[in-house]
């Protein structure tokens, strides 16, 4: 089974002087959260890994949550279908997800990333809130996984760096394995919501 780790590091952020402390904590946590992202050619799986910070708190989950990218993101190619496992004030969720949810156009503009050729790819992401930001991925054509961070997925290749507004997905180590192995895909028989009804309830529970 395939699998490559991700870092993630901050753009810039405007601050307000409230929040100061807090998101100076979390740009010091990014440089110890590490993501995994484990795949074959039907289906993948996403997640953070649980790591304490130079404090010894656990900041991994919060790090996570500030880029949108807490739970656990399972990705199904042949029924199409992105199946996101997420805790929420004390309740476990399974939000199911478009897939591909990006329309991503391929651009010629080509950069190396370790030994892989990538290609630029820019994509429209809508937000829960009704807007929409612009997102930029470096895609391996040559590795042929269509995934990446999260929901990311269906640019022609493996994504190996992902950028938004905000934050930065990069790569820190593939590994390739000959044979296919599985992946314990999420029980489905459980109860899906929409993604609209979670970004409800995420939005109710933070007012």
């Amino acid at each position: 089974m395939p699998e490559s780790a991700f870092e993630l590091k901050s753009v810039n952020i405007s601050m307000r002087d409230y929040m100061k402390n807090e998101l100076m904590k979390l740009k010091q946590a990014y440089s110890s959260t590490q993501f995994r992202l484990k795949f074959n050619h039907s289906n993948s799986m996403f997640k953070v890994l649980q790591t304490m910070s130079i404090d010894g708190q656990n900041t991994s989950n919060d790090v996570a949550m500030s880029a949108d990218a807490n739970g656990i993101f399972y990705t199904d190619a042949p029924s199409k279908s992105v199946i996101r496992q997420v805790h929420f004030e004390n309740t476990e969720y399974l939000v199911k997800e478009e897939y591909p949810a990006f329309e991503w156009k391929i651009l010629d503009k080509t950069k190396q990333i370790g030994q892989y050729t990538c290609y630029k790819a820019v994509a429209i992401k809508k937000l829960g809130n009704g807007k929409s930001i612009p997102v930029e991925a470096w895609v391996a054509t040559s590795l042929p996984f269509n995934y990446g961070p999260t929901n990311y997925s269906g640019a022609g290749g493996l994504i190996l760096e992902l950028k938004t507004p905000l934050f930065i997905f990069k790569v820190s180590e593939i590994r390739l394995f000959d044979e296919e192995r599985e992946i314990n895909f999420i029980d489905t028989d459980e109860e899906l919501i929409s993604l609209s009804k979670w970004n409800a309830l995420f939005r109710r529970g933070w007012n």
